[in-house]
C-alpha cells in the first residue's frame, strides 16, 4: 500500500484530516475517539523517527501511530508506535486498517462522546490498572497480597510449620491461590471466627479449610505466570473504551 492509498483509505473511513503545524514533518492527522494517526508525506531518517514520534505525542499519553514513507520503495511505510524502539519499513495492506473500520460505524447511527467523559482521565486510570495487574503477576507474593483477606488468612494457616504435612492441606493451598466467590469467603471467615473464639484448634481450622475446598469442588488453580519485564504507562499503545449511554 502506498502513502496515497493509505490516505485515501483514512479519508474514506475517518473523513478529512486535521491540519497540524507541529512537528513540521507531519502533514496530516486523523483522530478517532482519542486515537491518532499522523502521516508524514516525506521520508524521515530512521534515526529521527523515534524523536519525531515523541515530539508529536508531546507527553499526552495519547495512542499514536506515526506513518512515514520509505524513500526506497513507495509501497512500503514505516509505522512508529509507542512500544517500538525503532521502525522498519514494511508493507501495509487494507486489512491493516480493519481496526479503524470496526471502530467507525460508517453509515450506521452513531453517538457523539458526551462532554462529561474525560478521555485523558480514563486513559490514566486504564493504563495504571493494566500496569499494576501485569506487574503484580510478575511477583507471586504481590499476587497473593491482592487476594481477599479470608483467603490470605487461610493460606497463612495452611502454611503454618507446626501443622502436619497432609496432601489435603497442599491441595487446599493450591486451590486458594486465585480469588474465590462470596460463598467460599463466608465459609472461610466463619472458620477464622471460630478459631479466634477458641472453638477450634489451628489443626481443626486447617481441616475445616480443606473441607471447604472439597465441598465447593475447588481444584488447584493454574496461575498464569506473566512473562517479560514490568510495564510502564509509556508501554501501553491502545486502550479500547465502551461508553454506555442511557435512553434519550
Amino acid at each position: 500500500m502506498s502513502l496515497e492509498e493509505l490516505e485515501r483509505e483514512l479519508r474514506a473511513q475517518l473523513g478529512p484530516p486535521v491540519t497540524v503545524s507541529s512537528p513540521r514533518e507531519v502533514g496530516a492527522v486523523w483522530r478517532l475517539n482519542g486515537f491518532e494517526v499522523a502521516v508524514c508525506r516525506d521520508p524521515v531518517p530512521a534515526r529521527s523517527r523515534r524523536r519525531l514520534w515523541k515530539e508529536r505525542e508531546g507527553g499526552r499519553g495519547l495512542p499514536l501511530l506515526l506513518v512515514i514513507p520509505d524513500p526506497m520503495d513507495t509501497l512500503r511505510l514505516a509505522v512508529v508506535g509507542p512500544r517500538e524502539s525503532a521502525a522498519e519499513p514494511r508493507s501495509l495492506r487494507g486489512v491493516d486498517l480493519e481496526l479503524l473500520k470496526l471502530a467507525d460505524p460508517g453509515d450506521e447511527p452513531r453517538e457523539e462522546l458526551p462532554e462529561s467523559v474525560d478521555l485523558d482521565a480514563l486513559w490514566q486510570i486504564a493504563v495504571e490498572d493494566i500496569c499494576a495487574e501485569h506487574n503484580a503477576a510478575l511477583d507471586p507474593a504481590a499476587r497473593e497480597r491482592r487476594l481477599p483477606a479470608s483467603q490470605r488468612w487461610a493460606l497463612d494457616l495452611l502454611r503454618d510449620p507446626s501443622l502436619p504435612d497432609r496432601p489435603e492441606f497442599s491441595e487446599a493451598d493450591g486451590a486458594l491461590l486465585v480469588p474465590r466467590d462470596a460463598a467460599v469467603l463466608r465459609s472461610l471467615a466463619d472458620i477464622r471466627r471460630r478459631l479466634q473464639g477458641e472453638e477450634l484448634t489451628p489443626l481443626q481450622a486447617a481441616e475445616g479449610i480443606a473441607t471447604v475446598v472439597q465441598e465447593f469442588g475447588l481444584r488447584p488453580a493454574k496461575v498464569a505466570e506473566a512473562v517479560g519485564r514490568p510495564l510502564t504507562p509509556g508501554d501501553i499503545g491502545v486502550v479500547v473504551y465502551q461508553v454506555v449511554l442511557g435512553e434519550k
